[in-house]
């Protein structure tokens, strides 16, 4: 009896261990079940993926109106009393000089360095990123003759 009990239990084993691998080699290449996938369509699909990425980082934006921007910063030179007026997200930076900021009435040029804006007369640090949010007459105003990096937007006045 225990004989039987073996060979029933390896019999049915051996069935189930075969129809395993018969229903598994069923399906066809390349059919929904097992997809097939190769070489050229993955590249296709990296190359559209490419363009795609490349379109959206290599739009224009702005630079004295119509600049990339991602482009390089602007050495300026203004004045004393002369007016650098930024339009939309302009960025400046004063590297040598004395300046003061010009707000909207209502705000005031983001100081991204110190986390705070600079109302009109407030006094403009070296070195420190400044942010036009808007085009709506934001800018700084030159105390002494001033160097300043500038990207984006602007209009001397």
């Amino acid at each position: 009896m225990k004989n039987i009990g073996k060979i029933v239990l390896i019999s049915i084993t051996l069935m189930a261990m075969i129809s395993m691998v018969a229903f598994a080699t069923n399906f066809t290449p390349g059919s929904e079940e097992d997809p097939v996938v190769t070489l050229s369509y993955v590249n296709n699909q990296i190359d559209a993926l490419r363009a795609y990425v490349d379109s959206k980082v290599s739009s224009p934006g702005v630079n004295t109106g119509e600049a990339n921007t991602m482009a390089a910063y602007e050495i300026l030179n203004l004045k004393n009393n002369q007016k650098l007026m930024g339009r939309e997200s302009t960025e400046i930076i004063l590297r040598s000089g004395e300046a003061e900021a010009i707000d909207n009435g209502v705000n005031g040029i983001s100081d991204l360095t110190e986390g705070k804006d600079l109302l009109s007369g407030d006094p403009i640090i070296e070195n420190h990123l400044l942010i036009v949010p808007r085009d709506d007459g934001r800018g700084i105003k030159a105390i002494t003759e001033i160097y300043v990096m500038v990207k984006g937007g602007y209009e001397i006045q």
